[in-house]
């Protein structure tokens, strides 16, 4: 039986699933170029999604849909608040993830690591380095979970090539370097 495999988060997964859609190949698919028999992908993402709005919008579909797996891609609009606490929000993020596996029986969680925004897209001037010391906080304490693993994205951390003009979506080349480091993370957690 095919496991599922649901991407969950903020706005990357909606421009994600809408990119794969524009240049669907053999080498671009929805199933992210995996084996059908042995995944499948579904894309649950909200622009503007924060912690508390995952929990509102998307756990009620993770309750419905039960995925293996779910690859997060969530903290950056929570980051990009002025006054946000970095530990409390770290905090946040692992309580998470504890009751995605808990609670929803998720088997297994990949969280990504939150990228660098240009700072025309950030409303916190400090962004850039509130989103590092969240990524320093987090990493040990997911990977101290036996079923979670959090995934640096490769070429996506502080590339100036992959963002559009607005300074927070990624463009397509970004948006194709995503859908990679976003299959390889799948296949590391299988």
């Amino acid at each position: 039986m095919a496991k599922t495999v649901m991407l969950a988060g903020h706005s990357f997964i909606p421009h994600l699933h809408s990119f794969i859609g524009r240049h669907q190949s053999p080498r671009i698919t929805y199933g992210l170029g995996l084996d059908p028999g042995q995944f499948q992908v579904d894309y649950q993402g909200r622009g503007g999604c924060t912690i508390p709005r995952f929990r509102r919008d998307i756990l009620p579909i993770i309750t419905q849909k039960r995925p293996d797996l779910v690859v997060l891609e969530l903290g950056t609009n929570d980051i990009d608040q002025v006054n946000v606490d970095i530990s409390d929000l770290g905090c946040e993020y692992i309580e998470l993830i504890q009751t995605l596996h808990r609670f929803f029986e998720v088997d297994k969680i990949l969280a990504c690591q939150v990228i660098w925004r240009h700072p025309r897209g950030a409303r916190s001037a400090d962004f850039n380095s509130k989103a590092t010391e969240f990524n320093q906080f987090v990493e040990p304490l997911i990977n101290a979970l036996p079923y979670a693993r959090f995934w640096h994205h490769l070429r996506l951390w502080k590339a100036n090539d992959i963002l559009k003009q607005d300074g927070v979506h990624l463009n397509d080349n970004g948006n194709y370097r995503l859908y990679r480091s976003i299959r390889g993370g799948v296949i590391s957690m299988a």
